[in-house]
């Protein structure tokens, strides 16, 4: 008897991004606010989206400095 496999397509990330920034625009339209309080929304995102991309690279770089650590021991 054969086993079957999934398969899954992962979507390009171009893609991705058409369709996230097409998703954006639809609820700002949606939103019925005007620009100016939808750029002052925008701006507080990206500044949360800023500082939780520093504390990432912060955690992967402390991992990663720890990993080496342990890899120095054991040699």
């Amino acid at each position: 008897m054969e086993r079957k496999t999934e398969q899954t397509v992962e979507k390009p990330l171009g893609l991705l991004k058409q369709e996230f920034i097409e998703g954006v625009v639809q609820q700002i339209n949606n939103s019925q606010l005007p620009l100016l309080v939808v750029e002052y929304i925008l701006k507080d995102i990206l500044q949360e989206l800023n500082q939780t991309i520093i504390q990432q690279d912060s955690a992967e770089i402390s991992k990663y400095e720890a990993e080496l650590a342990t890899l120095n021991k054991v040699e």
